[in-house]
């Protein structure tokens, strides 16, 4: 049986390299779904099990919410962002949607007791991106 828990949360990016206005600091509310492979658990093996995602879920999305997502070579956004009290979290890539998927995926393998099947990562209600164990 699979699972899957969902979570919304708002953050800031910015991918000089597309242009436009995505070159520029620009907000979206993003959705992330993780889905699991469950183990049942006698007669209530779901609820005990969604708790312990939203357990996991919510303390790595804490980090998330609201925070500046930045590349560690944009140095003029990240220079801005470590002279004053910002909240950021700094990626090896381009903060894309791709990039924040595949980070998540990672994170959140590491830290679930349970087998992470995927994690979806919307950027608005229409756009996502999927990243799911080999």
């Amino acid at each position: 049986m699979k699972i899957t828990r969902r979570f919304k949360f708002f953050a800031t990016h910015r991918l000089p390299e597309h242009g436009g206005a995505d070159s520029f600091l620009h907000r979206h509310p993003f959705t992330v779904e993780a889905t699991f492979e469950d183990v049942p658990r006698g007669q209530c093996y779901l609820a005990y099990s969604f708790g312990e995602i939203k357990m996991v879920l919510e303390s790595i999305l804490a980090e998330w919410e609201d925070a500046v997502l930045v590349h560690e070579e944009d140095k003029e956004t990240l220079d801005f962002l470590q002279k004053g009290p910002h909240k950021y979290l700094v990626f090896s890539k381009p903060p894309s949607t791709e990039a924040m998927a595949e980070r998540l995926f990672e994170i959140i393998s590491q830290v679930a007791n349970r087998e992470l099947i995927r994690v979806r990562v919307y950027e608005g209600p229409d756009c996502w991106v999927d990243v799911e164990a080999p």
